[in-house]
């Protein structure tokens, strides 16, 4: 004598927050793995992937990218650092020349000190730029990471069962609000089913599957 049990069971929570827009199953129903079982309000997950997204794509124009999977190989070829290396390179002719007209006596000295300013001012501006645009890489980086955080939160409005089984409780109903971690339903899998019985220590030779 003993007593059947399911081989797996497991409660199925909620892993965001927002109404529920839909129920698809109810108590007793039959589920396959993957199967809708309800779905969370995604409007406001999608308005957050968008933003996300519209963050990323500004990011990657400043960076000279156009595709997410697009990587910067060589920061010197960035957009703001090609200009900046532009603008000393300008910089730094002006002030050779000027140096060398000052050195023939042509130019004056307020010139050459100028030119000098100029090109002490393209350098730092070089340097700013190559730090700028360090942190704009790392921020990509942070806004792709975010983005993915977000997409993955979008397809979590979306709550699927894991397994083949049966709805042994429903917890939700439609119009519900729904916090991350609120139970929705319980699944059991019964195929195999597991058997608990006890057997008296005398009989145990004889046991068997």
């Amino acid at each position: 004598v003993g007593t059947l049990f399911p081989y797996d069971e497991v409660i199925i929570s909620a892993e965001i927050e927002g109404p529920v827009d839909q129920v698809n199953v109810d108590l007793g129903d039959p589920v396959k793995e993957g199967e809708a079982l309800a779905r969370i309000s995604e409007e406001e997950q999608r308005y957050l992937v968008a933003q996300n997204e519209a963050q990323l794509r500004q990011s990657l124009e400043r960076l000279g990218l156009k595709g997410e999977n697009d990587k910067v190989r060589d920061i010197r070829e960035t957009p703001d650092v090609r200009r900046a290396q532009a603008d000393l390179f300008d910089a730094e002719q002006r002030y050779k020349r000027v140096r060398e007209l000052v050195d023939h006596r042509i130019g004056s000295q307020q010139d050459l000190d100028q030119a000098e300013a100029r090109f002490k001012a393209a350098q730092a501006a070089l340097d700013s730029t190559l730090n700028q645009t360090r942190n704009l890489i790392r921020e990509v980086e942070r806004f792709k990471a975010v983005l993915d955080l977000q997409r993955k939160k979008l397809r979590d409005t979306s709550v699927r069962a894991p397994f083949a089984a049966y709805v042994k409780e429903r917890q939700v109903t439609v119009g519900q609000y729904v916090r991350a971690g609120t139970p929705l339903f319980t699944l059991v899998k019964t195929d195999p089913i597991r058997l608990r019985a006890e057997i008296p220590e005398k009989m145990a030779p004889w046991v068997r599957p």
